[in-house]
C-alpha cells in the first residue's frame, strides 16, 4: 500500500505519509514451465502523498504511485518485458470510538505494457481493516483486502495480532504481512518479515496476439532503516523470494529461489 497511517500495520509510526523512491533488483530464477529459460525482476517506483486532511471526523489522504516492472528473459530467449502500474490511492482513517479504530482504502490502478494503453487492465484495489485494542500495547486486527500480489487478482483476510512489548520492539503477526522490528538505536531500525510478491499482466506479442505474465511468491528478508541529516530516511532490504510460480505466455511453471536488494529513499510526513 503506497498511504501508511497509523493502525494499518504496513509501517511504523503514527500517522505517517511517505514520499519515496525505490529500486529493487532480483537475481535471475529458472522456470520450469519453458525449458532453458530464466527470468529476472527489475521494479522501480515512485510515491507521492497528493493531499492530506484531519478533520474532527478523522483522517483523509490521497497519494500517487507509479511502478515500472521490468522482466529481462534469457537462456533459450533474449527478450525484456515492462510493464507498469499507475494507482492513485484514497484513504480514510476515521477517529478511534473507544477501543475499535477502522481504516478504509480505495485505490483504482490501471496497469499496462509498454505500449500503456494498447494493452491495460483496470483494477479497484481496496482495503478494509479493522483494530481492536485489548490495551495500550497489543491490538487484534482483522480485515479483507483485494490485489494482485498473490499473481492475480483476488479478496483476501487480514487478520492477527500487533503489539509493542517496549519501546524497543514492534510485532506486527498480521497475514500476509508479517514482521518484527527492533529499534537498534534512537535512528536505527531493523526488520525480519515475510510478505506476498506477484502480480499479474498483458502484453502484445510480435504477432499481436494477447499474452499474460504472471508470477506468485513469497519475500523473506531483513531490512535497515537510518534516518539521515536530511529530512528522508534510507532504508535497505536484502532477501529471499521462494515458493515462486509463474505463467508466461500461457505455460505455468516453478521459478527457483532467487535473492534480491531492495533500496529506499522516503520522506516521512507526520502531524
Amino acid at each position: 500500500m503506497i498511504i501508511c497511517l497509523a493502525g494499518s500495520g504496513m509501517v511504523n509510526g503514527q500517522d505517517v505519509l511517505q514520499l519515496g523512491l525505490y529500486h529493487q533488483r532480483d537475481s535471475q530464477r529458472a522456470f520450469s514451465g519453458i525449458e532453458g529459460l530464466n527470468v529476472q525482476q527489475i521494479d522501480t517506483g515512485l510515491m507521492s502523498p497528493l493531499f492530506v486532511k484531519p478533520t474532527h471526523a478523522g483522517l483523509w489522504a490521497l497519494a500517487a504511485h507509479v511502478k515500472e516492472s521490468r522482466f529481462n528473459l534469457s537462456g533459450i530467449t533474449q527478450a525484456t518485458r515492462r510493464f507498469y502500474r499507475f494507482s492513485v490511492a484514497l484513504d480514510y482513517q476515521p477517529r478511534q470510538v473507544g477501543r475499535w479504530q477502522y481504516r478504509w482504502h480505495i485505490e483504482p490502478s490501471h496497469y499496462a505494457d509498454e505500449s500503456i494503453f494498447q494493452q491495460k487492465r483496470l483494477a479497484l484495489e481496496f482495503e478494509t481493516l479493522a483494530h481492536y485494542r485489548i490495551n495500550k500495547r497489543v491490538a487484534w486486527v482483522v480485515g479483507a483486502r483485494q490485489d494482485s500480489r498473490f499473481g492475480d487478482s483476488r479478496i483476501y483476510p487480514v487478520f492477527g495480532l500487533q503489539s509493542r512489548p517496549n519501546k524497543k520492539w514492534h510485532h506486527h503477526w498480521v497475514f500476509p504481512d508479517i514482521y518484527s522490528e527492533y529499534r537498534l538505536k534512537p535512528k536505527t531500525k531493523a526488520r525480519l518479515f515475510t510478505s506476498p510478491s506477484g502480480g499479474s499482466w498483458r502484453y502484445l506479442e510480435a504477432d499481436s496476439s494477447i499474452a499474460t505474465f504472471g508470477i506468485n511468491g513469497w519475500n523473506i528478508g531483513l531490512k535497515f532503516q537510518q534516518k539521515t541529516k536530511s529530512p528522508f530516511e534510507l532504508s535497505l532490504e536484502l532477501g529471499t523470494k521462494i515458493l515462486g510460480e509463474g505463467s508466461v505466455a500461457g505455460q505455468k511453471g516453478n521459478l527457483d529461489n532467487a535473492y534480491y536488494i531492495k533500496i529506499m529513499l522516503g520522506k516521512p510526513i507526520r502531524f
